[in-house]
Order: structure tokens, then C-alpha cells, then sequence
């Protein structure tokens, strides 16, 4: 079977590109991972909007393809009805997500007026464990984030609190993503490998996982198994693949969220335990997730 992962459109995050690199790592041998639509028997779609997603779904099935979709966004996208997204994800072979979306759909009581059932297959992103584990050094940053964008992702309210630590603050992203009164508090990089950054969440004390309405988990996973305890909003998604390894705040205002993380700041730090380090690995392994997937696609 011909497979096609690759980002589209490719100007997506690197942590997507993370996701179908890891997807390819791990393909069977019956597979032949190929580049580009065209060559392919299956699509793979990452999918974080609406816009263009049913007629690529469309396309691809007409040109005789066999299609999957990665949902990493779904209530930020511009289409909240279930039901619509229902009618897309009926034509695909598996829709694989974080969200349990089996359960929502249940949850909504759809009157599903599109024939057909949906095999969903609820899953965690994953974490390369031979590379993120802790890399036996001491704590140098009281908290690491990600991200571009400070308002979803909280940053401003992070580099506000963790200036009164005698730690510092790393960031997984560019400096200019932060208010200018704070970049110089920051220690801001972009473009390292996997190796080096697992050193800078061995590092932290905390590794952020804030995402105003939902976001991009996979750094708090990955802090997590290089022994960073990670700070999630209080939601279902985040609980049910965490549980009590993170420490969780309720989503609010700026302020609100700055109260928090100074109330969170001001307690002892739980340290990262071994077994907690154990279970995040085996719980976020990419070898056993990606294998799931191939799995769920048909192919062993």
C-alpha cells in the first residue's frame, strides 16, 4: 500500500511535521511511504480548519483514494456543528483525535440526517522516548512554553509571573511572540532539534501546556517524560490524558490566569516522579500510537 502523510499545506507547525515523521518511523513494512497525493493508495489529512476539508476529502475519494483524518483542531475551527463535521469524517476510513469525539457526538444527540457510522480512534499525540528523558541536570527555568501566539497561549501571563522567580523563563518560539516589555526576561529559541530541546524541558520545573479554547498538546507531553510537571486549563481533554501528573488552573481572563499561576508559583513544586516519568512513557509512546493508527487505517 502506497501512503501519503506529509503535511498539508506544509507551512504547518513543526509539531505537526513531528506527527507524520513519527507516523513514517513507524510504518509497517507492507507500507511505502510516498511524498505527495498523487502516488498514494491513502491520505493521511492533518486537519486544524474547515475551510477546503470535505472537498479535499471529496477529491481524493473520486480520484479513488482511500482517506484518514489527524483532527488536532475542532471547536476553534469556523465550522462548530458536529453534524457537518460528521458528513466529512462518515467518508474516511478513521478519524483520529485526542478529543474522545465518539463521546461528543454521542453527547449532542446528533439527528444525523448523513447515512453512515464513523470509525474514530481516540489517542494521545505522541513522545519519542529514546530522545525525551531527563537529561540529568539541574533546574535552570522556573517554567518553559511554545507557541506564536501569546493571547491563546498565555504567554504574556507566564513571562508576568515567572519574572519574580529566581529562575529563568524558556520559550520554545520567538521572542517577538511575547509583549516587548517582556522579551528581555526570556530566553527565546527557535529551530533546535529534538535532543537539545529535551535538555531545555529537563530543565524546567513546570513545561506549559495553556491553550485558550484548545491547542497543540504535544510539549506537555514531551516535558513531562524529561521530568517537567506540566500546567494544563482544567478541561475533560487534558484530565483524561494527564490526570494527576499535571497541575491544572481554570481558563480565564488574563488576570485571572496570572492569579493562578502566582498561586501556583507560591506552593512547593511536586517534583516529576520516576513512576510518573515510567507511565508518561509508555502512555505517549509514538512507537505503540502510530502503530494503532496503521492498525485503524487497515494495514498491520
Amino acid at each position: 500500500m502506497k501512503v501519503c502523510v506529509a503535511v498539508h499545506p506544509p507551512h504547518l507547525s513543526r509539531g505537526i511535521h513531528r506527527v507524520a515523521h513519527a507516523l513514517t518511523r513507524y510504518a509497517p513494512p507492507s507500507v511505502h511511504v510516498v511524498p505527495t497525493w498523487d502516488e498514494a493508495d491513502h491520505v493521511l489529512l492533518h486537519v486544524v480548519g474547515w475551510e477546503d476539508v470535505e472537498r479535499c476529502v471529496d477529491t481524493l475519494r473520486d480520484a479513488g483514494r482511500t482517506v484518514s483524518i489527524f483532527q488536532y483542531c475542532l471547536l476553534t475551527t469556523s465550522q462548530r456543528n458536529l453534524q457537518e463535521w460528521w458528513r466529512v469524517w462518515a467518508k474516511c476510513q478513521v478519524v483520529v483525535s485526542y478529543y474522545d469525539l465518539a463521546y461528543l457526538c454521542s453527547f449532542r444527540s446528533l439527528d444525523l440526517d448523513y447515512p453512515g457510522t464513523v470509525n474514530f480512534l481516540h489517542t494521545p499525540l505522541g513522545v519519542d522516548t529514546t530522545v525525551f528523558k531527563p537529561c540529568g541536570c539541574g533546574k535552570q527555568f522556573v517554567v518553559g512554553t511554545s507557541g506564536t501566539v501569546a493571547g491563546s497561549e498565555c504567554l504574556n501571563e507566564w513571562a508576568e509571573v515567572a519574572s519574580s522567580s529566581p529562575l529563568g523563563h524558556f520559550h520554545l518560539g520567538p521572542a517577538e511572540a511575547f509583549a516587548p516589555e517582556y522579551r528581555p526576561r526570556v530566553t527565546a529559541q527557535t529551530g533546535m532539534g529534538d535532543v537539545e530541546l529535551a535538555k531545555r524541558w529537563s530543565r524546567c520545573v513546570y513545561v506549559s501546556g495553556l491553550r485558550r479554547g484548545e491547542g497543540f498538546e504535544l510539549p506537555a507531553y514531551e516535558g513531562l517524560a524529561c521530568g517537567a510537571r506540566p500546567v494544563m486549563f482544567n478541561r475533560v481533554d487534558a484530565r483524561g490524558w494527564l490526570g494527576s501528573a499535571a497541575e491544572y488552573i481554570e481558563e480565564g481572563s488574563d488576570g485571572a490566569v496570572i492569579d493562578q499561576l502566582r498561586a501556583l508559583l507560591t506552593r512547593p513544586a511536586r517534583p516529576v516522579t520516576a513512576e510518573e516519568r515510567a507511565w508518561a512513557a509508555a502512555t505517549f509512546r509514538w512507537e505503540t500510537l502510530a502503530r494503532k493508527w496503521w492498525a485503524a487505517v487497515g494495514v498491520a
